[in-house]
């Protein structure tokens, strides 16, 4: 027989002595336990988030979590501001046995108690954490009913199991016990019990002294006390009077969560709706939450006449058959308002929240968000492909066009700045991306401004420059109102085995001047990516433009000498335009095309008669030369300005780069009997 799982001590919290209020303010609470699981595995998941809460005398709440589909239950205390005090792991299934806990309640003074069941793996056992108590129960394996902590008012519990309602001491010891047929049993503060079984509900002592019984099935005891009792099933809640047990009246209300409240009403859950009725039944107030995957799971009201309850996040909109879930708790106030209300669950990345997640059309909105700062948050599911999702309160600030500054805030740190546009390009390549980006989004309408990406030329050999301009707008049809711009940018139907050498000039346009009033930001991927490039100006000055075709960036690649491609060759472009108020400006793009040939150009004689290393540099490159009749060097930038002229240099010259602006530079060997040309790329 395999050793059996036996938690050590007893789970006693003290909790806070002194009395205390719930702040004004509401919180909600995401679990941290990241979790995905594929669809096809068909777990059950209905099951997930908080399936039972309690709150003690001094307002600290402790609920029973269920926190993924594969029955992971765990035990979380809550402070008064809804941080995570305590948190163990009480409840979990493998392929021999499981555990599972409920019964959670808080006693008078302050102490959780709750039952654990353990079924499986050769034993079938319950531990019984009461008041200040534990006991381990052996049960028969065809005990289908666990066994049920009934606290009461006075210094005694009882347990409820197989036909037997036992009575223990403040030790947990047996003072007595009787046989009864309930399927459940609730004490009241008098001493006497209220039972349901299968055809009746009826009130009696520990004795069994019957004071009344009626004839009622399919109802569950949701509350009883001393004047009145709540009954429920799925559609239909009931008020008996406890005295006589004759209905005080019948409401047909859906209900899958009960709780009674402070004032004598109740509140219930179905699905994603609560709904506040009064002592008579009727209807106060109710509200839809479109947040929950599975519905609310648990309700429990708080000292202050808050509510608390709960359930799952679900992301809907990964990969065809992935799901990824996370469990929350959330306080809303006594008209069931809260911070929920402005609680978004969304993609990281996707600063204009339109389920459409890439660099091109999302770093624009990063970028015209800097500066903006709010409400920090945690990161909530991650995926098999390292997408990740969240859910944030809304800021105080927004974009004009509604578009909350939350969304930018990649990082989640609170604050909008530059390494949110940083992590948005290395986190989202084009080929990472599954919530349908418009990533081959190519408008074809002349009514519209146009977006061109523009080859220099349309033809080139191995080894020459592709030079690609980024020009917007035009003389006949301008671009008359925009505050920023990015994209992606890249290659198809061309590969390589070595990086393409690349850079990127920004000149000053009426778009603006990173000088004073432009932020840029670029990058070029590599790591087998070919030809990616991601970029992204925006305006700083919160004042739109009017650009009529200006060439808003360049870029630069050296083809390397072992291309594979299939011409044409042309630009996939993602890309998105808004103004300052965080508008989307229309444009019509339009990407030119080029053909490569093998033949080597200028090049023809530079792999053999030169060595050129390192390139790109940074510091100081090396020119190595296989023979010593050099007569002259030559050295131009990509306008054909002569930066240097050196007579008669060494074989291995070394040139400082240091100070060379970033770019393409030609290099000029003239022999006695021949030219040879090539070129090399300084990257700061």
């Amino acid at each position: 027989m395999k050793k059996t799982l036996l938690l050590s001590g007893i789970l006693l919290l003290s909790l806070f002595c002194r009395p205390y209020v719930f702040a004004q303010g509401t919180w909600i609470k995401t679990l941290n336990k990241d979790f995905w699981q594929h669809r096809s595995l068909n777990i059950d998941s209905t099951g997930i988030g908080p399936y039972e809460m309690a709150t003690g005398p001094n307002g600290v709440i402790a609920a029973l979590v269920k926190m993924n589909p594969d029955h992971d239950l765990w035990l979380i205390v809550f402070n008064k501001l809804g941080n995570i005090i305590r948190a163990t792991s009480v409840g979990h299934r493998t392929t021999l046995s499981r555990e599972d806990c409920f019964d959670l309640q808080i006693t008078d003074n302050n102490q959780i108690v709750y039952t654990l069941r353990h079924d499986g793996d050769g034993t079938d056992y319950e531990i019984i954490y009461g008041p200040s108590w534990q006991r381990r129960f052996e049960i028969p394996p065809m005990l289908s009913f666990p066994i049920k902590l009934i606290l009461s008012h006075i210094n005694t519990s009882f347990l409820q199991y197989e036909n037997s309602l036992v009575e223990v001491d403040s030790l947990g010891n047996d003072v007595r016990s009787r046989h009864i047929s309930a399927q459940q049993v609730i004490a009241l503060a008098d001493s006497d019990f209220i039972m349901v079984d299968l055809n009746s509900i009826k009130k009696e002592n520990f004795l069994g002294d019957q004071k009344w019984s009626i004839n009622l099935s399919g109802f569950n005891i949701s509350y009883a006390d001393l004047s009145f009792i709540y009954l429920k099933n799925s559609y239909q809640i009931k008020k008996i009077n406890t005295i006589d047990g004759n209905i005080i009246w019948t409401k047909n209300i859906n209900s899958k969560t009960f709780t009674k409240t402070s004032d004598d009403g109740f509140i219930v859950a179905n699905q994603n709706d609560l709904s506040k009725y009064d002592s008579s039944g009727t209807l106060q107030w109710s509200k839809n939450f479109p947040f929950p995957e599975f519905g609310f799971k648990g309700i429990s009201e708080t000292k202050s006449k808050s509510y608390l309850t709960g359930g799952a996040w679900v992301n809907k909109y990964l990969e065809v058959n992935d799901r990824g879930y996370s469990t929350f708790i959330t306080l809303i106030d006594s008209s069931g308002n809260g911070v929920i209300d402005s609680t978004n669950f969304f993609y990281i990345g996707n600063a204009n929240d339109n389920y459409k997640l890439s660099f091109g059309d999302d770093a624009v909105y990063i970028a015209a968000a800097l500066g903006k700062s709010g409400l920090q948050r945690d990161l909530l599911l991650r995926t098999p492909n390292n997408a990740q999702s969240t859910y944030c309160t809304d800021w105080s600030d927004k974009f004009t066009s509604g578009i909350n500054y939350k969304f930018s805030d990649f990082d989640g740190n609170g604050i909008i700045d530059t390494s949110d546009i940083r992590l948005l390009s290395s986190n989202l390549w084009p080929y990472h991306t599954n919530v349908s980006p418009h990533w081959f989004r190519k408008e074809n309408n002349s009514a519209l401004p146009e977006l061109r990406f523009s080859f220099e030329n349309d033809s080139l050999n191995i080894i020459d420059t592709i030079k690609v301009y980024v020009i917007l707008g035009s003389a006949q049809l301008a671009v008359d109102s925009i505050y920023g711009i990015s994209f992606d940018m890249q290659f198809n139907h061309i590969s390589y085995t070595t990086n393409l050498i690349s850079n990127c000039n920004i000149k000053p346009t009426s778009l603006g001047d990173t000088s004073t009033n432009l932020f840029s930001f670029y990058t070029f991927h590599y790591g087998g990516v070919p030809s990616h490039v991601s970029m992204v100006l925006c305006r700083t000055n919160q004042t739109n433009a009017y650009v009529n075709g200006d060439t808003i960036a360049s870029f630069y690649f050296i083809i390397p000498p072992d291309p594979f491609f299939l011409n044409p060759i042309y630009l996939n472009i993602d890309w998105n335009a808004i103004t300052f108020g965080g508008y989307p400006v229309d444009l019509n793009v339009i990407s030119d095309t080029l053909h490569l040939f093998r033949t080597t150009g200028i090049n023809k004689y530079s792999q053999n008669e030169i060595k050129i290393y390192p390139n790109p540099a940074d510091d100081r490159i090396v020119f190595s030369f296989d023979s010593d009749n050099i007569e002259e060097l030559t050295i131009q930038d990509e306008f054909g300005r002569k930066i240097l002229f050196v007579t008669n240099p060494d074989m291995n010259y070394i040139l400082n780069v240091k100070d060379y602006s970033e770019g393409i530079y030609y290099i000029t060997t003239l022999y006695s009997n021949r030219i040879s040309r090539s070129k090399f790329l300084v990257i700061h």
